[in-house]
């Protein structure tokens, strides 16, 4: 879609749904959307202003589900902004491979470098931000306006067509020097943070500042003072062409929990002949080739009874991978606080605890999918919840009559439809 079809002034706006109404994760047929007026702003001076621009910023290829949250949730102060108050955001997208076109850098240790640009998650991403957002507009949780413009390159920043740049958010902020990522935007770098190293410096004046132009995405771990927002905004695709095998309860693991093989127990103790159960596994994002992929089948098919109901699911396609997501019968989480004390609060974990969130959450909250998860972490979430979830602690059997309940209850519903 070439971004000269809709003009800033008269954009399409997807509205989002009224209180109890049922959300649609495939954009709605967009309508006309009627600009609220602006107190104490003279309509002719904001219409005489520039449109405010903000790029998102992501230098590693992965967290491309985080982009529309962070799009239509992270607040910028734009009473300090010398831009219009009333037209709406230009939002520009810095991604991994178009931040740096034309090269193929490794980011992470366990994620195998590429040999061809189109190898990376970027690329899936790309086709639907063409498909689905450029050239749209999307109403943000303040009111305003959030219009999808283009994909630039770093030199782009500042010197583009677009627009000077208002404001530059890092969709994953280094944790542990945050604050000098900040220091060096002279006022314009934002951060979105995953999890934090050390609760204590919450009170250290060095970095008071910082925190306040940064976000977390665990809002039940922080005080109602700092910004969080859990981010639900996954990709739009159509819940009703998902696909769902009436006849199959399909149980969906995801992440890298390092107790595989206590969850690969857990598969053989249900009842999965009794309800055609099937266990999905995505540990990794990477094929089963890869180390981290051929560990992880290796382990659950050690179990001789669960190895041909288990299936190993590898997908760099970050859409085809949220289609798969969403047609989970049953979401399993294997965050435990002895596996990933990081998830959880320091009143459990002390001094271990990171107050990340678990990627499974915005899932189960977005895609409403019944999940089953231990019960400190369902504590933490309690309030987000949109479906049923079952509970487990510490034991194997909690575990498994968690799961087992969670499947009569799953099955119950299918036989309905």
């Amino acid at each position: 879609m070439e971004n000269s079809e809709i003009e800033l002034d008269d954009v399409l706006v997807v509205p989002p749904p009224a209180e109890g109404q049922e959300q649609s994760y495939l954009p709605t047929t967009p309508v006309q959307f009627q600009r609220p007026p602006v107190a104490a702003i003279k309509q002719e001076e904001q219409e005489s202003q520039r449109a405010c621009r903000v790029v998102i910023e992501n230098n590693v290829d992965y967290h491309h589900e985080l982009i529309e949250s962070a799009v239509l949730r992270f607040p910028l102060p734009w009473d300090e902004f010398n831009c219009s108050k009333t037209k709406p955001i230009i939002y520009d997208f810095s991604l991994f491979q178009n931040r740096w076109p034309n090269k193929i850098h490794e980011w992470i240790r366990t994620i195998p470098k590429p040999n061809h640009l189109n190898e990376t998650e970027f690329w899936s991403w790309k086709t639907y931000f063409e498909e689905n957002l450029q050239g749209k507009s999307f109403q943000r949780t303040d009111g305003r306006l959030a219009y999808y413009k283009s994909l630039v390159s770093y030199s782009e920043y500042k010197n583009s067509a677009n627009g000077p740049l208002d404001a530059l958010i890092g969709l994953t902020c280094p944790e542990r020097e945050f604050h000098k990522w900040i220091r060096r935007g002279k006022g314009k770098n934002y951060c979105i943070l995953h999890g934090y190293n050390n609760s204590t410096e919450e009170q250290n004046p060095r970095i008071e500042g910082f925190l306040k132009k940064s976000c977390f995405l665990t809002p039940s771990m922080w005080p109602g003072d700092q910004c969080t927002f859990l981010p639900t905004d996954l990709p739009k695709i159509n819940l009703d062409k998902t696909s769902k095998d009436p006849s199959e309860i399909k149980i969906c693991v995801f992440g890298n929990a390092y107790n595989d093989a206590e969850f690969a127990s857990l598969f053989s103790k249900v009842p999965y002949n009794e309800y055609n159960a099937k266990f999905y596994v995505a540990g990794s994002r990477y094929p089963t080739h890869t180390n981290d992929g051929s560990i992880l089948k290796r382990t659950y098919n050690l179990i001789n009874s669960i190895a041909n109901m288990t299936i190993i699911v590898h997908e760099k396609d970050v859409i085809q991978f949220a289609k798969f997501q969403a047609s989970c019968d049953i979401l399993l989480s294997k965050a435990t606080p002895s596996s990933r004390p990081d998830f959880f609060l320091s009143s459990v974990m002390g001094s271990e605890a990171r107050r990340r969130m678990t990627g499974n959450i915005p899932v189960i909250v977005a895609y409403k999918i019944p999940s089953v998860m231990h019960v400190e972490l369902e504590r933490i979430y309690h309030s987000h919840f949109t479906a049923p979830v079952s509970v487990y602690n510490d034991t194997m059997e909690s575990k498994v009559t968690a799961l087992r309940n969670m499947m009569v209850q799953v099955a119950k519903e299918k036989d309905k439809d």
